[in-house]
């Protein structure tokens, strides 16, 4: 009778369900979004589309399970930022969730030369600026080129901060190439004399990147950013490749970008560019990079491909004894952009890759289990503050000791006795680093909730802001101000510690 009894009560438990529910809201108006698919990572899946009054309702089992909206091809999790949890169980009050949508917007516009003709073909480079693991990485999100009439247009587009850069050759630059006609205005160019150019234009019409003003897109915006291209003698470029009657492959030529992502001026198969502007460039050719600088006559430039850089390298283990019991890996994090590149170790813990692009990069261990490269030695390549640098023909050698020595913190962000979700919790190194990833950041569940795992033991400072949206929480000078108000904590190896935190302002 108890054994009955006993399962009945657990198979109660495990039928037991739990509201979600809640409302869509436009994160600019408020207003409600319909027709969003909301979904919750139960097993299996639920899911439903939001009506006229962008409601959603479910029953859940008690757990913890992730969130998320998709509209017209757009997904974004609840709670925005890098998203929140929803956690279900009898005191957790989840039947007032507010989802708020921040819709994609727009940018477009128009390319225009000096005369007021459209640039056709222009290619317009869309670069952002967010924030990746905790630090601000420019990158290019996307190319466009220009129509017939000189428009072009990028959607949809997050919400967030961009900078543009138009590039393109006038519409007679081709006719002039293959008969050395007549130019705009009538007269006819003499024989030799260079083909004229396009300089490259940063939005807002800017020569030089240190014009370039952001693009400031807020959610379902749509922004108009026209170009107007300056039309300047340009040089001929010819291309000579080392050891080979004639270069065989995609040469490339980038101008002076914004934040230091570089901007494509031209590309050619052939071993010619026309009009190029005069400036500062660099060549890109079969994994090489040489910088150049053009004037305003014909130049020949060498080029001597090198193969590209290549790493490799073996993991040993700081306490032999603690070895992973699922895959560990080697990542190669790119100091520009914030991605990564990743290899599993072999079973010997050796690792390599046969060829990275050029950059610097700084080499961590990643692992489900929490172990980190606590010590890293590296042959064949200069190294700084753990950052190494790649270049043309390289070959880096990596000895790297993994620890296991990693605790945990958990706790709630509360506010007058209420939970905050979707607040950003950060854990800062007491001792200040150029390394990323000594610096963690945790956006709150449902309940106000943050747990950080596998954490490097060592001493820390832990506070919470309101918001994640736009804080560098592992840039030392952006979070430095926080520090004085913010708690002191020691994580221990192998331990777990707690502490309840409230929002700090301004």
């Amino acid at each position: 009778m108890k054994i009955a009894l006993l399962a009945l009560t657990a198979l109660a438990a495990i039928a037991q369900t739990f509201p979600v529910a809640g409302i869509v809201v436009d994160s600019e108006t408020g207003s409600p979004v319909r027709r969003v698919r909301v979904v919750l990572s139960t097993h299996p899946p639920m899911n439903m589309v939001t009506g006229e009054d962008g409601k959603f309702s479910f029953n859940a089992p008690k757990g913890k399970f992730s969130f998320f909206g998709e509209r017209l091809g757009w997904r974004q999790p609840f709670g925005g930022g890098f998203g929140s949890s929803v956690i279900t169980g009898p005191e957790q009050d989840t039947a007032h969730l507010i989802f708020k949508w921040y819709a994609p917007g727009a940018i477009y516009g128009q390319v225009l030369d000096d005369r007021g003709d459209p640039v056709a073909d222009a290619l317009v480079q869309l670069i952002r600026n967010p924030i990746i693991n905790g630090r601000r990485h420019a990158s290019t999100l996307s190319w466009a080129r220009a129509d017939d009439r000189g428009n072009y247009r990028f959607g949809p587009v997050a919400t967030g901060t961009y900078y543009l850069i138009a590039t393109g050759e006038p519409w007679y630059a081709q006719t002039l190439r293959i008969n050395r006609g007549i130019l705009p205005d009538g007269t006819i160019r003499p024989p030799g004399e260079p083909t004229p150019g396009y300089a490259p234009c940063y939005y807002p019409n800017a020569s030089d990147a240190s014009g370039a003003s952001p693009v400031v897109l807020k959610a379902s915006a749509e922004i108009q950013a026209d170009f107007t291209m300056r039309t300047m003698t340009g040089a001929n470029l010819h291309f000579t490749c080392t050891g080979a009657p004639r270069c065989s492959g995609l040469i490339s030529l980038y101008g002076e970008g914004v934040n230091g992502v570089e901007s494509v001026v031209q590309q050619s198969y052939a071993q010619e560019m026309e009009g190029v502007p005069p400036g500062h460039y660099t060549v890109r050719y079969n994994g090489m990079r040489k910088p150049i600088d053009v004037g305003a006559g014909d130049q020949t430039i060498e080029i001597a491909p090198q193969p590209a850089p290549s790493v490799s390298g073996k993991v040993i283990f700081k306490n032999p004894g603690a070895r992973p019991q699922k895959p560990l890996y080697v990542r190669m994090v790119n100091q520009e952009t914030g991605f990564a590149q990743a290899r599993a170790l072999e079973a010997d813990g050796s690792f390599a890759w046969k060829s990275l692009a050029v950059a610097k990069y700084r080499p961590e261990i990643g692992s489900a289990e929490g172990f980190f490269a606590d010590q890293v030695s590296v042959e064949g390549a200069p190294v700084r503050d753990g950052v190494i640098d790649l270049t043309e023909g390289s070959s880096a050698k990596l000895n790297i000791v993994a620890s296991d020595e990693t605790g945990r913190y958990k706790g709630l962000v509360m506010n007058g006795g209420k939970p905050v979700p979707a607040a950003l919790v950060v854990l800062a190194p007491v001792k200040e680093t150029s390394e990323s990833a000594a610096y963690r950041g945790f956006q709150t569940d449902s309940d106000g909730s943050f747990d950080f795992q596998n954490v490097r033991a060592g001493d820390y400072f832990l506070f919470a802001l309101a918001s994640v949206e736009g804080v560098e929480y592992a840039n030392p000078s952006v979070i430095r101000p926080y520090y004085a108000r913010a708690q002191k904590v020691r994580i221990e190896a192998h331990q777990t510690g707690e502490q309840n935190l409230s929002t700090l302002g301004k």
